[in-house]
């Protein structure tokens, strides 16, 4: 990050048009925690186009849509 920084500063030191001003925190942790999801949701397979999964909430029973063609099916 570092290295990234010092970079962007001298490129910008010999930029005739600089545009302003960066700042970056060096405090700023390595790694970022791990994204995670709820598990509210099931996949549901169109019977068009089985290979383009829909996530759907468990429990809904409203007619679905197609991501490719736009059919409506139920699940």
């Amino acid at each position: 990050m570092r290295e990234l920084v010092d970079g962007l500063r001298k490129g910008l030191r010999t930029s005739r048009n600089s545009i302003g001003k960066f700042s970056v925190d060096h405090n700023a942790p390595e790694t970022l925690a791990p994204l995670t999801e709820p598990a509210d949701m099931i996949i549901v397979l169109s019977p068009c186009h089985p290979w383009e999964p829909i996530k759907v909430i468990e429990d809904w029973n409203e007619p679905i849509h197609c991501l490719i063609c736009g059919d409506k099916f139920l699940v």
